[in-house]
């Protein structure tokens, strides 16, 4: 028998007296207790039914189907989660009808939970559009994506869902499925609050490469996020459409140094040489990955106007760039230090002559000295061509000084430039490097001597100790 004041107590005004009332009858198992807790499943209080429901399940009594079914149309995510989770337990097939239906329930935890017990219930689907809701409710996107259009319903409808933490697993496979119907949705998708979710919109309509989601992206190129920006731009850049090239090429002055490469790699794609000027005021940005980006730009493009901005790239103070500046110039013209677009460079590389640094003040000397020998010299086809360096065509006194740099590196790569050179001056500077503390600088000084003197047996003595 129940007692009678907890049932006093299911009565009571304070909804945290009847919980705890209903959690009471829960410890007595009887068909008075069910009966009463039947009663008790449509309190006015949230909290109070979901203990009903737990109640209900606790008990494990098939006679508690009915109330549980009941609770599967409650308007709280929780108590019909919880509700199904109870008729899981008591594994009655006679279920199975009212758990279909939530696979398409509003809430996601609702939706897995009820996929969850449809497997466990040994539940089959009819057909393809069933198979598609169980795999999705399952958070099985790409599985679902594989059958094809029947899944785009669903998929869809995960998409739609701001609450739903598969949202951007659902456009990524929605993205896969061959059928028209899927542009709208993931055009819709570009304005979700999530910045990733945003960002797998844009990627699945890079899949899609439809030119219809042109005006779209380009929308996106003022997004707040950066990373969204820098998405919609290498987007743009890859579909088939050149329409979106001074859009693209508005983005070079982004505030921030991802945006910009991304613009520049987006240009490259196009190969049109009227973009040249635009990425070469970018060879003095801030960022060295935007610079190297600008170089790799132009050596895909492959114009003879872009030499000009090249030269100015071997006066880099960064070696990266500088090494990719050489590569870019020897891919568009191989002969490039006696073009015209090379001597274009000299007024430039007369004003770095004046630089405060050092490295910039001399290497600009070099070159622009290069520059005009060549000029004036025989062809340049009918010259052997120079052994490849990392100062190519760096002046003895430049890489002497380098030689003597505090990174090992450097000093290495200076001593292997200097193996080439038959200046005396270059012979005293590998001479003392064989006293480097470095074990590679000193075996690239005494390589370089046996090159410009011949075998010495001082230095392969000393090399060997």
């Amino acid at each position: 028998m129940t007692n009678w004041w907890t049932r006093q107590q299911l009565k009571f005004r304070n909804p945290e007296v009847r919980r705890k009332a209903v959690e009471r009858l829960a410890l007595k198992e009887s068909a008075e207790t069910l009966s009463q807790l039947t009663a008790m499943a449509d309190d006015p209080d949230a909290e109070v039914r979901l203990a009903v429901v737990k109640a209900l399940a606790q008990m494990r009594n098939l006679e508690a189907v009915d109330p549980l079914l009941n609770a599967l149309r409650d308007p709280e995510p929780e108590i019909r989660k919880q509700a199904v989770s109870a008729l899981e337990s008591l594994g009655n097939p006679i279920c199975i009808k009212e758990l279909v239906p939530l696979m398409s329930d509003r809430n996601p935890a609702v939706r897995r939970c009820s996929a969850r017990a449809l497997n466990t219930l040994k539940w089959r689907p009819e057909n393809d559009a069933q198979a598609a809701k169980l795999a999705v409710a399952l958070g099985e996107h790409s599985r679902a994506a594989i059958i094809g259009s029947p899944a785009i319903d669903a998929l869809v409808a995960v998409i739609q869902d701001k609450e739903s933490p598969g949202r951007r697993q659902a456009v990524e496979a929605l993205s896969t499925i061959e059928d028209a119907r899927i542009l709208a949705p993931i055009i819709a998708v570009l304005k979700d609050k999530d910045p990733h979710v945003r960002v797998a919109a844009i990627e699945a309509l890079e899949r899609v490469k439809s030119p219809k989601a042109i005006e779209p992206l380009a929308g996106l190129l003022k997004d707040k996020d950066p990373t969204v920006r820098a998405a919609a731009i290498t987007t743009l850049g890859r579909l088939p459409v050149g329409a979106a090239i001074e859009r693209i090429a508005a983005a070079l002055n982004d505030p921030h140094w991802s945006v910009r490469k991304s613009a520049v790699e987006a240009l490259a794609r196009s190969k049109d040489p009227t973009v040249i000027p635009p990425l070469a005021d970018l060879l003095k940005d801030s960022d060295v990955d935007v610079r190297e980006a600008v170089i790799e730009a132009m050596a895909k493009i492959q114009n003879p106007s872009a030499i000009e901005h090249l030269v100015l790239g071997l006066v880099d103070r960064e070696h990266s760039v500088r090494q990719a500046a050489v590569a870019a110039l020897g891919r568009i013209d191989p002969h490039w230090i006696s073009s015209k677009q090379a001597k274009k460079a000299l007024p430039a590389l007369t004003a770095m002559q004046s630089n405060r640094d050092y490295w910039i003040r001399h290497t600009a000397t070099d070159v622009s000295q290069r520059i005009t020998n060549a000029i004036r010299s025989e062809p340049i086809q009918d010259m052997p061509e120079p052994a490849p360096s990392l100062w190519p065509n760096a002046s003895v006194d430049v890489l002497v000084a380098a030689s003597q740099d505090a990174d090992r590196e450097v000093r290495q790569a200076a001593v292997e430039a200097l193996s080439s050179e038959s200046d005396p001056r270059a012979v005293e500077a590998l001479q003392r490097a064989l006293d480097d503390t470095d074990l590679w600088v000193r075996r690239a000084a005494a390589k370089g001597l046996q090159n410009v003197e011949g075998p010495a047996d001082g230095s392969e003595n000393r090399l060997a100790s």
